[in-house]
């Protein structure tokens, strides 16, 4: 039985769900320079050998994007309808051991939420919790095989050559939910939408080392804003939302400083419903009051950040959320990485990423996942 703020969550997510019938679920994004030249998004499997700047593939396969009302019973029992149509989890056996949890901080919630809910079919299998950031956690691996890094954003191929030439020989990447991201100002601010060029020159840095849009009158906002400074506001250092930002809307070139950092991305929408004058690219879910998203300017059309136009590739901020781990250690645990993973991608484990405010997978991409896992199809 779900709780009131979980059929609040949910039914958020309604739409979401929906759309996904028809979508062949990856890792949406877009390259600096494929965004800034305005092209479409495009979807597909993730590839642990395609570095950031290439992981998107060369053919597109978007969904029917079909605006849907989430407050009938009829849209409810579709959801569910999808939602069984995603395989349950089945313990194999007794499972036994400790598992090393480490990485994105936009993860550590649901993380958590995973390792219980896993406890509950497994008693005997204790987590721990390893070091924060998509970065570190990477470090850390490479170090020490043992542990399991959560990771943000895509897995470059300089990352994966550190990985083998550490103590991880084999890294798996596999995907475990979307996250969709959205620009976000102050609901006052009078601004709609800005174009690829625009946020490149707020989020970005000059030659001269400066950003090359410093006030929002350079963006069009007129009146007692125009004067007024742009304030970034950004996650820390270690997380991977920043690297996100810089690789994929800023091709790589440097970030231009925060005017804030925060701890995570609810934080971050609250600071922006408190600056008139502050601006942040986070996550399409943990949007509150008093803040709004803006539209993107893109192929000669304005594109509204709503739950359809995300789901179609045409709002294309959504990045992929991973767990890397050694591949090796499949076959040396007792079965304990193979059962989370088939865990997290199972019916239990994808309500708890819709819950938690993310994109579950397209069941049949699951499958394929876990035929990488576990060598074998899923019933």
């Amino acid at each position: 039985m779900f709780c009131k703020t979980e059929m609040n969550v949910v039914r958020i997510f309604v739409t979401r769900i929906l759309l996904l019938s028809s979508l062949v679920a990856s890792s949406i994004g877009f390259g600096g320079q494929a965004f800034a030249q305005e092209s479409t998004a495009q979807t597909g499997r993730p590839s642990a050998t395609n570095s950031s700047a290439t992981n998107a593939p060369s053919a597109a396969t978007k969904a029917d994007a079909t605006t849907v009302s989430y407050q009938t019973p009829g849209h409810q029992l579709q959801l569910m309808q999808l939602l069984q149509s995603i395989d349950p989890y089945l313990p194999a056996g007794n499972i036994e051991g400790k598992a090393v949890l480490s990485g994105s901080t936009t993860m550590v919630l649901l993380g958590q939420t995973w390792a219980q809910r896993f406890k509950l079919f497994h008693p005997g299998v204790e987590f721990a919790r390893g070091v924060d950031g998509s970065d570190a956690s990477l470090d850390a691996l490479a170090q020490d095989s043992n542990v399991i890094a959560g990771v943000s954003r895509n897995v470059t191929d300089a990352e994966l050559a550190k990985l083998k030439a550490g103590k991880c020989k084999d890294p798996m990447v596999v995907l475990v939910a979307l996250d969709p991201m959205a620009i976000y100002v102050n609901e006052n601010n009078p601004i709609k939408s800005l174009s690829p060029e625009q946020l490149q020159g707020v989020f970005g840095l000059g030659e001269n080392g400066q950003p090359l849009i410093s006030t929002w009158g350079q963006l069009g906002v007129t009146g007692p804003l125009a004067n007024e400074k742009i304030r970034i506001h950004h996650r820390s250092e270690i997380s991977g939302t920043r690297n996100f930002i810089q690789q994929s809307l800023l091709g790589g070139k440097p970030l231009a400083e925060p005017a804030e950092t925060h701890k995570s991305n609810h934080d971050i929408c609250q600071a922006i419903a408190k600056d008139p004058a502050g601006v942040a690219l986070c996550g399409f879910g943990d949007r509150v009051e008093g803040i709004r998203p803006l539209a993107l300017e893109l192929r000669g059309q304005v594109i509204e950040a709503t739950d359809a136009n995300f789901l179609a590739g045409q709002y294309p901020m959504v990045r992929p959320l991973s767990l890397v781990f050694d591949r090796a250690q499949l076959s040396q645990d007792g079965g304990l990485r193979a059962s989370i993973l088939k865990y997290i991608l199972s019916r239990d484990g994808q309500r708890e990423a819709i819950l938690a405010g993310f994109f579950p997978l397209n069941p049949d991409f699951i499958r394929q996942e876990l035929v990488q896992i576990t060598g074998t199809q899923s019933h």
